[in-house]
């Protein structure tokens, strides 16, 4: 019932802001038009960024799990620019209040220089670029680690942590190849508790209280022997966007092997390929990585098996508004399962194919400072979901008001139904300057 009510509020929300506009027109004079002003001479620094207050309220009886049904919390982002004649320099960092923390926590989200040189461009810094087309989900994009601390709900490249690194873009023609070290390598930051707690971690907090473990060592990574390489190349094919990928690395997500009470860091090959291509209002996108670590049979069970991940899918506008549907499909393999035999292999419990379906359908009114989207997301496996309708509206360019929802349901094993009692109605206000 409370699932309904949700999503009710906020249908209402975009269904009548649909209609407003439409009666309205927004035509001159609506306050959404940003008045003129005058425009001030270019400077080689650029200041911006944003204030924002999220507050969230928990439907659910037990709230976010520790009975809070609200949380509120702002954030202050600050980017400078800096613009010179053959070098760029972007700083690009944020300030948050955590409930529950004494003290605000701040991170840089990148902090970088690019230095163009008559042949190529050379960027030294911490940076988080994403690889392959793919619309917020990717199977190839693997140079920089994640933040699981609230992954179900920012959008995917602010989930991203920035890595140190050299990247070299050298052009050729219609193509770009980039070269990247990695001199250093960061895990994935997993939350072991809290709100977001994923399925995985929470499988291997039970298996701990069986067998009496209270902690578990963590490989040491930060040091040049976890150094990692990786290049790129991409070219435009007429209609075509091609690229092909290899990375020598190592997984960022770790490997729990109970037996030990350790977490380690498997090393892993992933040669990749993608690719999008434009025919009319159609964009068909694909990614294709093989993940490959040393256990090529797939019987040691200390190491994870190879596997096999790919994205798939399309977006097309339709003569309706500027509505805009997009449809994914992700999915992993893992390769040699049937050789997993022995109960202490690190993936003794591991499915051999995980695959989730993604609708999102998007609307823009009044200039685009109107936008009202609905995303779909169905684990295949688990029948589990997750569901978010949202509306976001832009006034005078600078301040902006979002309200959205986030309903999971489903099987309690899934990566969605494990959050079943997590429901929760999103309101946001942002200053952009």
């Amino acid at each position: 019932m409370k699932q309904q009510w949700i999503l009710l509020v906020i249908l209402t929300a975009v269904f009548g802001a649909g209609l407003h506009a439409e009666e309205e027109g927004f035509n001159d004079g609506s306050f959404f038009e940003k008045e003129d002003q005058t425009v001030p001479a270019s400077s080689p620094l650029e200041i911006g960024g944003r204030l924002e207050l999220s507050t969230r309220y928990a439907v659910n009886d037990d709230g976010f799990g520790d009975g809070e049904e609200l949380l509120s919390v702002p954030e202050l982002r600050l980017d400078l620019d800096f613009r010179g004649k053959k070098t760029d320099i972007r700083v690009s960092g944020r300030v948050e209040q955590i409930p529950g923390e004494k003290q605000a926590q701040g991170r840089i989200d990148e902090a970088y220089l690019r230095y163009y040189a008559r042949y190529f461009d050379l960027e030294i810094g911490y940076m988080k670029p994403i690889w392959g087309p793919g619309d917020k989900v990717h199977a190839v994009d693997i140079l920089t680690p994640m933040d699981y601390s609230d992954f179900i709900n920012p959008d995917y490249a602010e989930r991203k942590e920035a890595e140190a690194m050299i990247k070299l873009n050298i052009p050729a023609k219609d193509g770009l190849l980039e070269l990247v070290y990695l001199p250093v390598f960061t895990p994935d930051t997993i939350p072991w508790e809290g709100t977001w707690v994923p399925r995985d971690v929470a499988e291997v907090q039970e298996a701990m209280t069986f067998y009496g473990i209270s902690t578990l060592s963590e490989e040491e990574t930060a040091d040049f022997s976890h150094s990692s390489f990786a290049f790129r190349y991409t070219e435009s094919i007429g209609s075509f966007d091609l690229g092909g990928i290899y990375y020598l690395g190592y997984y960022r997500q770790p490997t729990v092997n109970i037996a030990d009470e350790s977490l380690s860091y498997d090393q892993v090959n992933m040669v990749g390929i993608h690719g999008t291509a434009v025919a009319g209002e159609l964009t068909l996108r694909a990614e294709a990585g093989w993940y490959a670590t040393g256990d090529y049979q797939g019987d040691d069970p200390e190491v994870r098996n190879s596997e096999f991940r790919w994205v798939g899918g399309f977006d097309c506008n339709l003569p309706v508004s500027r509505i805009n549907i997009n449809i994914q499909e992700t999915g992993t393999l893992l390769l040699n399962s049937d050789a997993i035999e022995s109960p202490q292999d690190v993936q003794i419990n591991s499915p051999t194919t995980e695959n989730m379906l993604i609708l999102c359908i998007r609307d823009s009114w009044n200039r685009n400072t109107v936008e009202p989207e609905l995303k779909f997301i169905l684990g295949l496996e688990d029948r589990d979901y997750l569901l978010k309708p949202s509306i976001k509206a832009l006034f005078h360019d600078e301040l902006e008001f979002s309200l959205a929802a986030s309903i999971f349901g489903g099987d309690e094993g899934g990566n969605f139904g494990h959050f079943d009692e997590r429901d929760f109605i999103e309101l946001s206000f942002s200053c952009l300057f």
